[in-house]
């Protein structure tokens, strides 16, 4: 009986190292089909970059494959294996010896199922009698372990072109590995890419045009879209396509009012998923106020012989129409600090006002035409843009006009006669005085008399125009026969 039972025993081994070797080149069968299965999905992906649909369907579908694949050739031959016992009916590993060498396969059986028979003289020398043939014999050895794994043939070419691939794309086999792995989210590679950004950061004159120049290299793109971010309103943002022009991407901004931030993306032609991942860093424009006259006073005291009022014109009126010697005040308000203020004239010389914080003043004194520009420079050294252009025109003071109307020739008169005057007299600023001046001409005398003065009645000084009417009354004038009275 000790030999029936080294039997069963070497029948046992046999199938627990059979077994063994079927679990352990199954296992090699499923990770030879999974590094097969994962590597053709993760190379397509880096390829095509699939879409979240599709990726949320290649793992619903795969995930039941590998299942499936992961019970039949592992978890069923595990069991097989571990349930295995001593004990256990050992027909089936006993065919299977059997299948190995036709010439034990019968005997090798009924050994086995005699053995497990009550016991009986009669059953006792029947096992003896076969029992002496597999005396010594190791049915372990008629295992052939090549038959248990994948053939080389198929083992080799896999993990070649396996370490080939992995060496030079394993960061994209990765990254598409857990993007087939979580669908939700995209685990790009980003390609490399870089913009070149003109002006990137800058200053900008408030209401000044911006133009913006983008030259990009990367993944082709089918546009470059441009976003802008406003100072305290970061979670609104407006969305700029550019403008592609020989190679460039170009937009222009017509008037900028407010600081800003921006950035660009680029939204590449192959690989929909990258849209949005190829960003530029983020530049900042900055708004800059230049002075402007926000308020402009101008007095104009005309000179002092014309007896004239104060002329003011209307705010912001810088254009003057006044007489030569005239006084023109200036006073400015403007938006910012000012550090300097002065009026440039058409012949270039320059009057400087006095400044302070935002006001400036100064004044000049009128001899002729002329034209000006207010230029300001703030504290951050800002000029203001674009001056308006005034006039300052000077009227002429003509000189007055008189006329002696009547008599209006030289006349003969008597010592007793009273000689009429009419005096015509017009002045374009009012007439100050009009009298008429005077001398006697004496017979035999070899000098004419000092002029004297005659008042005219009726005069009303500032009229611009007069019609005066007075009198000679020779009876009051120091004259004789055959003299003169010479008059102006």
């Amino acid at each position: 009986m000790q030999t029936v039972q080294k039997i069963i025993d070497q029948i046992y081994l046999y199938g627990k190292k059979k077994r063994a070797y079927i679990l352990a080149g199954n296992i090699a069968r499923f990770l030879l089909l999974f590094f097969i299965l994962w590597l053709s999905v993760s190379l397509a992906d880096s390829v095509f970059y699939f879409s979240k649909t599709t990726r949320w369907g290649l793992l619903l579908l795969n995930i039941p494959i590998v299942f499936i694949l992961f019970s039949k050739l592992i978890i069923i031959p595990f069991k097989e294996w571990f349930r295995l016992r001593q004990n256990s009916e050992l027909s089936r590993v006993a065919i299977e010896i059997g299948e190995k060498d036709l010439l034990i396969a019968d005997r090798l059986v009924n050994i086995y199922q005699l053995a497990k028979k009550t016991p009986s003289k009669i059953v006792e020398a029947a096992i003896g009698q076969i029992a002496e043939n597999f005396e010594g014999e190791n049915f372990s050895k008629k295992i052939n372990i090549k038959e248990n794994f994948p053939p080389y043939k198929i083992i080799i070419p896999v993990l070649l072109s396996a370490i080939f691939l992995i060496s030079f794309q394993w960061a994209d086999l990765a990254n598409s590995t857990l993007r087939l792995l979580n669908p939700t989210k995209n685990y790009l590679k980003i390609p490399p890419y870089h913009f070149t950004v003109l002006p990137g950061n800058k200053n900008v004159l408030h209401k000044q045009p911006l133009e913006i120049v983008v030259d990009y290299e990367g993944p082709e793109a089918e546009n470059i879209e441009l976003f802008i971010f406003y100072d305290g309103k970061e979670n609104e943002r407006r969305k700029i396509i550019l403008e592609k022009r020989k190679g460039l991407f170009v937009t222009r901004l017509k008037e900028i009012i407010s600081p800003f931030s921006y950035t660009l993306s680029a939204v590449p032609i192959v690989g929909n998923n990258l849209a949005g991942n190829i960003i530029s860093e983020t530049y900042h424009i900055r708004v800059l106020i230049p002075p402007v006259v926000q308020e402009l006073f101008v007095k104009t005291t005309p000179p002092v012989y014309t007896k004239t009022e104060i002329i003011r014109n209307e705010i912001n009126d810088g254009n003057v129409t006044c007489l030569s010697g005239s006084r023109i005040s200036f006073k400015i308000k403007a938006n910012k600090t000012l550090k300097s203020a002065f009026i440039i004239f058409d012949n270039s010389d320059t009057l400087h006002f006095q400044a302070k914080g935002k006001l400036a003043n100064g004044e000049l004194i009128v001899q002729k035409d002329r034209s000006y520009k207010i230029n300001l420079i703030d504290s951050e050294g800002l000029i203001n843009r674009n001056p308006i252009t005034y006039t300052i025109s000077v009227i002429q003071d003509n000189p007055p006009y008189i006329d002696i109307v009547e008599p209006g020739e030289d006349v003969e008169a008597q010592l007793e006669d009273i000689l009429s005057l009419k005096i015509n007299a017009a002045d374009d600023f009012g007439l100050h005085d009009i009298y008429i001046k005077y001398r006697y001409i004496k017979k035999g005398n070899s000098s004419d008399s000092l002029w004297r003065r005659f008042n005219l009645k009726g005069f009303v000084a500032n009229r611009t125009k007069m019609e005066i009417y007075d009198y000679f009354d020779f009876n009051k004038f120091y004259v004789g026969y055959d003299d003169e009275l010479e008059y102006y």
